[in-house]
């Protein structure tokens, strides 16, 4: 399953998020070949209050969406 938010970036772009889970604290920010370059350049591991304050209302369905799966 996976949420999709709404267009954005002038309506040429939609983001799709997954709920996965890992053992690891390691995460690869690795070249994205079409483009040649990282498509990331960081990343942090947040609780879902901290995330809240930091991502784009238009993911902000994700996330809660994300919450709920875990909770359930």
């Amino acid at each position: 399953d996976f949420r999709e938010t709404g267009p954005y970036n002038r309506g040429r772009k939609i983001a799709r998020y997954y709920l996965a889970e890992t053992k690891t604290k390691d995460i690869s920010l690795p070249v994205n070949p079409e483009i040649g370059k990282p498509e990331h350049d960081a990343y942090r591991w947040v609780t879902y209050e901290e995330a809240k304050k930091l991502v784009a209302p238009r993911v902000l369905e994700a996330l809660e969406w994300a919450k709920r799966q875990i909770e359930s």
